[in-house]
């Protein structure tokens, strides 16, 4: 979306349909984007995550947002900070 919603931010969207991009390097690909646009603190990115196989890190449903730097999750059977959060 390129117009202002009711609240004064905008935001773009997208999927995960697949295992192999399930990881913080795909969060971090899309708040390096995000940083680059102009006003870039009124933009949110949504994510939903549809993978479809019982081995997936995330179960068959699941979402995100993305919004300043920092990713925003339901409280849901998903455990996203294990499937997006840094391996030490």
């Amino acid at each position: 979306m390129d117009e202002g919603e009711g609240f004064g931010t905008w935001q773009h969207c997208g999927a995960i349909y697949s295992n192999r991009i399930c990881g913080p390097e795909y969060v971090e690909a899309i708040l390096k984007v995000m940083a680059l646009l102009p006003h870039a603190a009124l933009w949110t990115y949504h994510t939903a995550c549809e993978t479809w196989r019982d081995d997936a890190p995330l179960p068959a449903f699941g979402e995100f947002f993305l919004r300043g730097g920092t990713l925003y999750a339901p409280k849901d059977e998903n455990d996203y900070a294990k499937v997006f959060g840094r391996k030490k």
